[in-house]
């Protein structure tokens, strides 16, 4: 799963490097737009999946360690990382409307992320294929009953929620039902290649653009549980580079955004307009600061930034690493 989670992430980054540009007059290749359209049905259906496999494990501690650990792991990061962006990064008085701290601009993942652990528990006892068909049926509800759309306001942040609640609970399905273990046995890669392929087709024949719609949910999760099978047969060789960046997930996640936005800062800043110098700075940055931070992230120097700290009178101040959970 770290492969993949990897994978996605490298997918985050360059979708962002493709979105984010055009708000400093920097417009993105035309072939760049292509592939950030073609993995847009995946890229973050996928992250919140996997995310999903993790919750039963999660639940099998009691509940004080479990609520500490998504604080310290997910919440924490959270704000540290809105406040650098709203206070450091765009540097302009919108921080301090408390609507600017909910689900802030790339952090909505992570936003969703701990409120999704944090109602799991009381919902313990309802199977999570049930509640992966509650939050998608919210969606529908909101989306064609209300006539809702995505956005980042408002009762649009509750459609994006239950679009995604659905893909982080159905994960947990996933793994409960034991089909992780199963995903590269040759039976289920051809019944998940079909699915990846038949919406594909569709996409291709008759709507390139779709993504965030729940209609289409089978395909998204037909088309990531294929990948997820294919890169567990993948040869050890081809997997460490992507299992590190997995293994560190939230640190790249996290860190991309403010490195893209401070990239094209500066290079507006000294009048630079050059395509290649702006799209490969703005993809290689923050992978390569990204592995760096994940490098020293267990220093508290910088783990702070991603865990919050425990202060121990033997152990001083503690921190750990952590996925995007």
């Amino acid at each position: 799963m770290d492969t993949f989670r990897g994978f996605a992430i490298i997918l985050v980054i360059f979708g962002h490097v493709v979105s984010q540009p055009p708000l400093f007059g920097y417009e993105a290749p035309g072939w760049m737009q292509d592939i950030r359209v073609l993995f847009a049905p995946y890229r973050m259906e996928g992250l919140m999946l996997l995310s999903g496999m993790l919750l039963p494990r999660a639940l099998k501690k009691p509940l004080g360690p479990y609520y500490l650990g998504k604080v310290r792991n997910i919440a924490w990061p959270y704000f540290v990382w809105a406040a650098i962006f709203l206070m450091l990064v765009l540097r302009n008085p919108t921080w301090m409307d408390p609507a600017s701290w909910i689900a802030t601009n790339w952090l909505w993942f992570i936003f969703f992320l701990f409120a999704y652990y944090a109602i799991a528990p009381a919902l313990a006892r309802v199977p999570n294929w049930l509640l992966a068909g509650a939050f998608w049926g919210g969606a529908v509800w909101l989306e064609l009953g209300a006539g809702v759309d995505f956005g980042t306001t408002g009762i649009s942040i509750l459609l994006a929620a239950c679009y995604y609640g659905g893909f982080f609970f159905a994960g947990a399905f996933v793994f409960d039902s034991g089909l992780v273990w199963k995903l590269k046995h040759r039976a289920t890669l051809v019944v998940t290649g079909v699915i990846a392929a038949a919406f594909l087709v569709y996409r291709y024949r008759i709507d390139w653009d779709v993504y965030n719609d729940v209609l289409y949910v089978w395909g998204s999760i037909g088309t990531v549980l294929f990948v997820l099978g294919i890169l567990q047969r993948l040869p050890a060789r081809f997997a460490p580079p992507l299992q590190s960046i997995g293994r560190s997930s939230l640190v790249y996640y996290a860190s991309h955004m403010p490195i893209i936005y401070l990239w094209m800062q500066l290079l507006a800043a000294v009048g630079i307009d050059s395509v290649p110098a702006v799209f490969v700075g703005a993809f290689v940055l923050p992978v390569v600061l990204g592995a760096l931070l994940a490098h020293f992230q267990k220093s508290p120097w910088v783990g702070w930034l991603f865990v919050m700290p425990l202060f121990s009178a033997r152990r001083g101040i503690s921190v750990s690493s952590s996925q995007v959970a």
